[in-house]
């Protein structure tokens, strides 16, 4: 978007040769991850003189946008190029837009200005590297991406301005004065540029030139607009013929962003972990492939119901990748589960004296904190681990600042608003592993043909906490206790109490009691339905119209207590974890007991 509009798929160019389909692609990719209306491209395209056929012609571009390679065959769940009521959107990574990679980097540059120029200026070069020409130079602009091209020259501008201050900083007058020379050419009446180059000239010596500068400028803005320079260009004239020392200022020297300390904060890892093979080989490329330092911070997610081992498979993720972030590895337990989240700042205080700042350096400010925290990270690729994350809220402001860093986030509930993530949705384990994992917490081998591990197992609803729990609370008893515990919660079917895993109790509960009451009453009735239910299923129980089951039922599958199984079905099933569904009919006969009721059992 930074010039020439281009789209590119490795080095073959897939750009639009038709001007109106170069104009659509830009209207959606200057939306990119947000709906564009109907009318927005009408009035884009057509000057607010549509034809009649305006609506099937723009459906006949969004059809020849879709051959094209990144946005072929997508118009689904998941896709890029989406039909949504109303408009269209396109699904774009953010690191896949170079305005996007732009606006980042500026945002960076603007945060280390003060703490860091060197590193901000390099920072603002490579901002400035991504720029081919002026914005969209090759699309016939209506009045919206006039606006949107007027605003990102802006931002070009903002960025040259801010490499050029810190240069002066890093003291690089004479280097600046023959390319300031040249912006106050282009731009006549910008005075920020007059003035660097002023500061510039004078700090190399060359007072007389710096006044001939203000002279000029000033003649061309009474003549041309009737104004004189504004007040603080007219104070740094004074301060020059006055020989101001402030004006002689050293260059500032580079903050210093190596650690006293490289944190090395991860758990040890669980002896009995089992399996995730797949997983692992997919986090390990995640977290060590090489990124491109235009990137964004790279960021797994690790998304799945109470006890399914999303801790257990991020510690071990990040053991296995520790080597590769020299500037270490920090944790903190979000508590995102629990009725009182960690605060950000709380935690960026944790991180920053983890990595040598003493605490009376530390800023008050959560805002501060972070910008302190993106400053170090700059220079130190870091890996962090989040735990038990709230929301994206929660987790963005401790986000370091360097393509080289990664994050590894886990969640019970769905986290919105994270660009950019890779999301692992975690399922309880295959069966081998599953028996694998008891018989190991038991410290037993298995007998071949013997059932019962596999049995029990299934009873756990193959959750590697719940089988650690039963695999603990029987070690060394011999393989009878498992047959025997297998057919007691065979025959009872309160699996929870059976089991006694406590843990896993304790865990739902903590979601139960973040739902609303509707979510709650919702979840109690499911304990009478079988594990797999049709959503008219739960309708006939709960006697609620379609629209309000199915909300009640996307604050379950949010809160990972229930599942939605893909695909296309005119009626959506869900499916309930057997320790779930018990735990359910448990709340159930707590409910139906207070009231006085008839218990299920």
């Amino acid at each position: 978007m930074l010039g020439p509009i281009e789209v590119t798929d490795g080095a073959v160019d897939l750009t639009p040769s038709a001007p109106k389909l170069r104009e659509v692609l830009a209207l959606l990719v200057l939306h990119a991850n947000r709906l564009v209306r109907t009318n927005e491209f009408i009035d884009e395209l057509w000057r607010g003189n549509p034809p009649v056929s305006a609506a099937a012609t723009l459906q006949t571009y969004i059809y020849k946008l879709r051959k094209l390679g990144p946005f072929r065959d997508c118009d689904g769940a998941g896709g890029y190029l989406l039909t949504k009521p109303g408009g269209y959107q396109v699904n774009i990574p953010a690191d896949a837009i170079d305005l996007h990679v732009f606006e980042r980097l500026l945002r960076r540059a603007e945060d280390i200005m003060d703490t860091d120029p060197q590193q901000a200026s390099d920072v603002l070069s490579e901002a400035l590297d991504l720029w081919r020409g002026p914005t969209l130079a090759d699309v016939e602009l209506g009045e919206a991406l006039t606006a949107y091209a007027h605003l990102l020259e802006e931002q070009r501008l903002r960025a040259v301005q801010l490499r050029v201050e810190a240069d002066l900083k890093l003291g690089r007058h004479a280097e600046l004065v023959s390319k300031l020379r040249e912006l106050t050419a282009i731009h006549l009446f910008h005075e920020g540029f007059h003035s660097s180059l002023m500061l510039a000239l004078y700090r190399s010596g060359r007072c007389f030139e710096a006044l001939e500068v203000y002279r000029r400028l000033r003649e061309n803005m009474i003549d041309e607009l009737g104004l004189e320079p504004s007040p603080a260009l007219r104070q740094l004239q004074r301060a020059m013929i006055n020989s101001d020392p402030a004006l002689d200022r050293r260059p500032q020297a580079p903050a210093r962003t190596a650690p006293l300390c490289s944190p090395a904060q991860l758990p040890p890892t669980i002896f009995e972990f089992t399996g995730r093979g797949p997983e692992l080989s997919l986090m390990e490329r995640l977290l060590t492939e090489a990124g491109d330092r235009r990137s964004a911070v790279r960021m797994v997610r690790i998304a799945g119901m109470a006890g399914v081992g999303k801790t257990e498979l991020a510690v071990e993720a990040a053991h296995r990748a520790a080597d590769h972030f020299p500037g270490g590895q920090l944790v903190a337990n979000l508590r995102g589960s629990t009725a009182t989240p960690r605060e950000p700042g709380e935690v960026l205080g944790e991180f920053l004296h983890a990595t040598g700042f003493p605490m009376d350096r530390v800023p008050a400010s959560v805002e501060e904190r972070a910008k302190l925290f993106r400053s170090w990270s700059a220079a130190n690729p870091v890996l962090v681990l989040l735990d038990d994350a709230a929301s994206a809220a929660q987790v963005m402001p401790l986000l370091p600042a360097n393509s080289r860093s990664a994050v590894v986030i886990t969640s019970r509930g769905r986290l919105t608003g994270l660009g950019g993530t890779v999301q692992i949705d975690l399922a309880p384990l295959p069966m081998e592993d599953a028996v694998k994992l008891l018989c190991r917490t038991m410290g037993l081998d298995r007998t071949p043909g013997d059932r019962a591990p596999e049995r029990l197992a299934m009873l756990c609803g193959r959750l590697p906490l719940a089988i650690r729990c039963v695999g603990s609370r029987l070690a060394m008893s011999g393989p009878h206790a498992v047959t025997t515990l297998a057919d007691r919660a065979e025959q009872a079917g309160r699996l929870l109490e059976v089991l006694q895993a406590d843990e896993i109790r304790q865990r739902l509960a903590s979601h139960y009691d973040r739902l609303t009451e509707v979510g709650r009453s919702t979840f109690r009735s499911l304990g009478l339905l079988p594990a797999r239910f049709a959503t008219s299923h739960a309708c006939q129980l709960l006697t609620c119209a379609d629209w309000e089951v199915e909300m009640a039922m996307r604050e379950l599958v949010g809160q990972s207590l229930l599942r939605r199984l893909d695909g296309d079905h005119e009626d959506p099933v869900y499916v309930q974890h057997e320790l779930v569904r018990s735990f359910a009919r448990e709340c159930y006969e707590a409910q139906t007991a207070d009231q006085g009721l008839v218990s299920l059992s």
